[in-house]
């Protein structure tokens, strides 16, 4: 679950590895050599830039794909540049030119951040050699945006990464879901009025109801008699996107909210959207325009710092035209694309390819030599590796077992396998930017109600109290017992957190504040 408490920092998460090689080995490549990856992964579902959800499906694409700016690390190893990739210059700031554009609803005293156009690579091509130009850009959001197909990943476009210009309305195609809860609250809608589904974000997981689905899940979705109900509410929501909340519906949401650890009365709304009948918006009016065959210009719904662009334009990834209309069909009441579920529906146009593919099993990739940096002169000493061998392996054991074979670059350790090997010289540490911690509802009504004889919940929310708890916890020893790649944490920041992003300044190298400065 990824819902937002206060809390109190555990532990900070970092990931040992084993690796084939030694880290203070050089390892001199020479171009002229095959050099493949031998790793494994957990199966994706897809890898359809429009559609992915999860972290294996993204890491397909981060093979397969290059960004229009890219984060390398720079000369001193210290921090990070960001390079034009499939831009052909860092984006130029035209707000002046759409300010108090009525369409776009750029405000008229804007002078920044609303509108930047980009000139594109003219060396970026398919797998196939096909040009990428500024009609695949206006193409590839467009199907983003799909109203016809409700994608996964339209919300990248209209209320995440890089918010453009109506895109919201022309995605609604004239009927809009929004979230019940808001950042103010609950909306007032009527249960009887509120829809929800299985497959678009909802608040309480931030993420699809079926990414947290009862197979995965199922000790949350059985209900207190046994019975299952992931299966009902399939049953229930039948084969539309969205689906009226009855209140058996209700009823199942209230159980499972609980059973995934919230008990507010109300948390069932975070699964619900209210509908809202409004005049479709044509495509013409999303902002999103084309120049001349190789630049384009965004026009955004909020303002944004060049950096801030820069870096939410990771999100924008392509489609191929030809694979993608032609793998449509209808699915309930949408349209979808099968684009990118095996080696013959999905192009690259990244460093490398998908050559070779068999569901829950393996794929492999090659070097892609119609990709433009390996001729350019811009990336040397980049993408040594020629070739990825993914195998898709669940069980652990297995994994450490193809390794020690050597059939395997290298293997996640479990804790128990830190008690072999967490002195090896090839044991690697790769540290990760989040924290542990133990969450608590300190509101104090919903805590009254909580209360029954002998026992007052409304303690939880006395500071004191909270901070008595944080005092008695034994950081080590709780890392040593649970998970012994975990370090302590004593803030919920840990030293990845970034101060300055156009720096790359870490917030735990800025100066310290005295305590006077602290309010």
């Amino acid at each position: 679950m990824k819902k937002q408490m206060v809390a109190i920092a555990a532990a900070v998460l970092t990931t040992a590895f084993m690796s084939g090689c030694g880290g203070k080995k050089e390892v001199s490549v020479s171009t002229d050599k095959k050099y493949t990856y031998h790793a494994a992964v957990l199966a994706p579902n897809t890898w359809n830039p429009t559609d992915w959800k999860n972290h294996e499906e993204d890491v397909v694409l981060k093979n397969v794909v290059v960004p229009l700016y890219d984060f390398i690390l720079n000369e001193t190893k210290d921090g990070y540049d960001i390079i034009p990739e499939m831009a052909a210059e860092m984006p130029i700031d035209v707000t002046s030119e759409y300010a108090g554009n009525d369409i776009y609803g750029v405000p008229s005293d804007a002078k920044e951040g609303y509108a930047f156009k980009i000139k594109l690579n003219p060396l970026a091509t398919w797998q196939d050699g096909t040009k990428i130009n500024a009609d695949t850009y206006i193409y590839s959001i467009k199907q983003f945006l799909n109203p016809e197909m409700k994608n996964f990943r339209g919300s990248s476009f209209y209320s995440e990464s890089l918010v453009i210009a109506n895109a919201k309305s022309y995605y609604d195609g004239g009927i809009a879901y929004d979230n019940i809860k808001t950042d103010s609250g609950y909306a007032d809608v009527k249960d009887d009025d509120m829809w929800s589904s299985l497959s678009q974000k909802v608040v309480f997981f931030d993420d699809a109801i079926d990414s947290y689905n009862g197979i995965d899940n199922p000790d949350e979705w059985k209900a207190d008699d046994g019975s299952d109900l992931w299966a009902k509410l399939k049953e229930l929501a039948g084969e539309g996107t969205y689906f009226k909340v009855t209140p058996e519906i209700k009823a199942i949401y209230k159980s499972v909210a609980k059973k995934f650890g919230d008990s507010n009365p109300e948390a069932y709304k975070e699964f619900c959207f209210s509908r809202t009948e409004l005049p479709p918006t044509p495509w013409e009016n999303v902002g999103v325009v084309k120049n001349d065959d190789y630049t384009i210009t965004l026009i955004l719904g909020k303002a944004y710092t060049p950096f801030m662009f820069e870096y939410n334009s990771l999100s924008i990834r392509l489609v191929y035209e030809p694979l993608y209309e032609a793998n449509k069909k209808k699915a309930g009441d949408i349209i979808k694309s099968s684009y990118g579920t095996n080696v013959d529906n999905f192009a690259s146009y990244g460093p490398y390819k998908i050559v070779d593919y068999q569901a829950d099993k393996y794929m492999k990739l090659e070097r892609n030599e119609n990709w433009y940096g390996y001729t350019d002169g811009k990336h040397d000493g980049q993408f040594q590796t020629t070739g990825w061998d993914f195998q898709y392996i669940t069980d652990q054991p297995t994994r450490l077992n193809l390794f020690l074979q050597g059939k395997l670059d290298a293997v996640e350790l479990s804790a128990t396998d830190m008690d072999k090997y967490g002195n090896s010289e090839y044991r690697i540490d790769t540290p990760k930017s989040y924290t542990w911690k133990f969450s608590f509802n300190i509101d104090r009504k919903s805590l009254k109600k909580e209360n029954t004889d002998g026992v007052n919940h409304t303690l939880i929310a006395n500071k004191n109290f909270r901070h008595g708890v944080s005092l008695s916890l034994d950081r080590q020893k709780l890392t040593d017992t649970i998970d012994i790649a975990k370090t302590p944490a004593y803030g919920l920041i840990s030293y990845l957190y970034v101060a300055e992003p156009e720096t790359g300044l870490l917030y735990r190298n800025t100066e310290i504040s005295s305590t006077e400065d602290v309010p």
